[in-house]
């Protein structure tokens, strides 16, 4: 069962009931048109709280003004009881604006759910935006003659706000403690946002935090303008939350890096790919050895701070302009509400650790505990990377850096590289519906195929394998039964009448040259799925781009697949790879850069030692028995292959048991990338991590 969401309308339920009244006011508006009118709404409910009614204020005007009131007082005692920051009813007015400006931008993107917005824009909400300025103000000697706070890419100006509130406060050693923050907002304040709709409600916000109409906010405060281009004076603090979009968030970041001053300082917000992401390696270069990267910390979703899916993963990034430092201060896994709440714990990355746990890409590994970071140190020392059971040696994604010269390789006795058959949307003009097969008078063979005519004459259709068919070690784990795009799927237990493939496409033998041996896994995954890692070896069919394939050639080709194939699938392998998995898709860069045991590595160019020979043997074995089958007899052979393979890693059963931390021990604490969902269903003890974990322990004892 899925874990239930909050909504949040539960959590704001005066934001809830805003949205609805000035929704019914624009539903018959679009566009432009509807932003427009929504700004001019929100300017009017400013001018009000900031003026007090007027006699022609409607009634809906009235309610708007009651709505942001409970708003802010539920805010104030919210915040208040767990930081000191938020003294001021105006500022959680501003946010009421700012929030409400969102949610009824975005409304039509979120018909269907959490839909990505096509701006990709996600406002800062206010616990978060009060906890990034106190981070990155905390500690810091602010010189009020120098002081600009910065944000180039405003919206509707929550940090700003956030950073206002906290300049007023008295205790600050100000020049003159009888600043205004009118007067604080003209000398310190600067937003830039590109959209003028958007920045006329980041200055209706503003001027409620200031208390004045908007008209009396430094029109040379408030620039309408592309923050990455736009000419602009250095700055000592930068507050940024970037468009979320891959291609903006990393040219917002380095343009950051560009507008700080001589010890400046900066905040922002990130998707997770900035900490782990090939395309962001750059940044990370940049940050750890030009800039002073402080401190790096990774969100989940799960309280749905912000508009978009509660497993997406998003980074705050604190850093300075000044000489590196030795190390990075990290922790992830956090949630956005209870950053106010207490410091939590942090890990100490030394940045000669960064580089030796990643040194292609310098990711920055989210590990929650000392002892994970450890594991992952003992990983990376006594294993390979899967890349380097390619021809080549070489990562699938760096081979463009190396087309210029000419790589030399000692010969390998065994090699796979990635690959793909036939793309869903490109090639959907090949493929043919079972309906359509049926139509035209093929017959199923009951395998799955289906054939027409004898002879010469026979025409064969071959099943199309998709992601959602695939289980450990099985194609047949899911079987289509109707529809296309909204397609009915059913687990194969739940099928009475099957064919060996129960596939919703199928394409013509002569369009498909199967190679001999092949491992397909499915690419749409999460972190926080029961598996992250789901593989099989392939029958001779196509597969679609959901299921991208790991294509082997050499000697014993088909044993060294079914051996890697085990090891995809292992309890070992499966934790290194979702602690750096961020996203929902498993790319060949993401893969490459795990861990796989350095005897497979070894066995491309040396003859094995007996003792590592015999290992592969029985894990080829096991592994023989389990492949292509889902019935008690494999299930009770898969503890075995997961003791066998954890100690082909390298790992003892201390290790292995922080693996499987929360799968061990009755009302053991849990976190969210944890195995504790492998078999749920059942009483501890005949669940496959506490089998597996008993299996290691049997055979650690029988060695010693």
């Amino acid at each position: 069962m899925a874990r239930p969401r909050r909504k949040r309308s539960a959590i704001e339920p005066s934001l809830a009931a805003a949205s609805q009244l000035l929704m019914r006011h624009l539903v018959h508006l679009s566009g432009t048109a509807r932003t427009t009118k929504l700004v001019e709404y929100i300017e009017k409910t400013a001018q009000i709280l900031i003026s007090g009614p007027a006699g022609n204020d409607s009634i809906e005007q009235q309610q708007m003004v009651d709505f942001g009131h409970a708003y802010a007082a539920h805010q104030v005692k919210r915040l208040h009881a767990v930081i000191t920051l938020l003294l001021e009813m105006v500022c959680s007015l501003s946010f009421f604006l700012c929030q409400l400006f969102e949610k009824v931008r975005h409304q039509p993107d979120q018909v269907r759910g959490f839909k990505k917005r096509k701006d990709a824009a996600y406002y800062t909400p206010a616990a978060l935006s009060y906890y990034m300025v106190r981070s990155v103000f905390a500690g810091q000697a602010l010189d009020f003659v120098r002081l600009r706070v910065l944000d180039f890419c405003a919206g509707s100006g929550a940090l700003l706000i956030a950073a206002l509130e906290y300049l007023a406060q008295p205790k600050l050693a100000q020049q003159d403690s009888t600043f205004t923050r009118l007067q604080l907002l003209k000398a310190h304040i600067f937003a830039i946002e590109i959209d003028p709709l958007t920045l006329r409600t980041c200055k209706a916000a503003l001027a409620i935090a200031c208390g004045v109409e908007t008209q009396l906010l430094p029109p040379s405060n408030f620039l309408q303008a592309d923050g990455l281009i736009a000419a602009i004076e250095p700055c000592q603090f930068v507050l940024m939350n970037p468009p979320w979009s891959e291609s903006a968030y990393k040219l917002f970041v380095q343009r950051a890096c560009e507008l700080l001053a001589e010890s400046g300082h900066a905040a922002v917000l990130t998707p997770a790919g900035f900490y782990c992401d090939q395309g962001a390696e750059p940044l990370r270069r940049l940050l750890l050895e030009r800039y002073c990267w402080q401190s790096l910390e990774g969100f989940v979703n799960a309280d749905t701070a912000f508009a978009v899916h509660p497993e997406y993963e998003y980074a705050l990034s604190i850093f300075s302009k000044c000489a590196p430092a030795d190390f990075l201060k990290a922790r992830f896994a956090l949630k956005a509400d209870d950053q106010l709440i207490g410091d939590g714990q942090w890990l100490q990355y030394q940045k000669s650790q960064i580089e030796r746990l990643s040194p292609d890409v310098l990711a920055v590994l989210p590990c929650q505990t000392q002892r994970q970071l450890e594991l992952f140190a003992a990983g990376a020392s006594k294993n390979a990377r899967l890349y380097q059971l390619h021809a080549d040696g070489l990562p699938q994604m760096e081979r463009g850096k190396h087309m210029q010269r000419q790589v030399e390789n000692e010969p390998s006795k065994w090699s796979f590289r990635f690959a793909r058959d036939f793309d869903m949307t490109i090639d959907r003009e090949r493929f043919i519906t079972v309906e359509s097969a049926l139509a035209a008078g093929f017959c199923s063979d009951g395998s799955g195929r289906y054939f027409k005519g004898s002879g010469d004459d026979q025409e064969i259709l071959l099943p199309l394998i998709e992601g959602r068919m695939l289980g450990q070690y099985t194609v047949t784990a899911k079987y289509w039964i109707s529809g296309g795009r909204q397609s009915l799927w059913r687990d194969a237990d739940k099928v009475e009448e099957k064919a060996v493939i129960g596939a919703r496409y199928l394409v013509t033998a002569e369009e498909f040259d199967c190679p001999r041996s092949r491992i397909g896994f499915v690419s749409v995954t999460s972190a926080s799925n029961s598996r992250s890692m789901i593989a099989a070896v392939l029958p001779a069919y196509p597969a679609g781009n959901s299921v991208p394939i790991m294509v082997f050639t050499g000697e014993k080709s088909e044993y060294y697949a079914l051996i890697l194939t085990a090891i995809l699938n292992s309890l070992c392998f499966d934790y290194f790879l979702r602690t750096r998995l961020s996203g929902n898709n498993l790319n060949y860069f993401l893969l490459d850069q795990c861990f796989v045991p350095d005897v497979l590595m070894r066995s491309r160019f040396e003859v094995l030692p007996q003792e590592a020979r015999q290992s592969l043997d029985l894990l080829y074995e096991i592994a023989s028995q389990v492949s292509g089958s889902d019935d008690a007899s494999s299930r009770q052979k898969r503890p075995l292959l997961e003791a066998v393979i954890t100690r082909l890693y390298g790992l003892s059963a201390a290790d292995f048991a922080e693996i499987l931390q929360g799968c061990l021990t009755e009302g053991e604490p849990v976190h969210a990338r944890g195995f504790h969902r492998i078999d749920k269903e059942l009483p501890l003890a005949e669940r496959l991590p506490y089998l597996a974990y008993q299996a290691l322990i049997a055979m650690e004892s029988t060695v010693a």
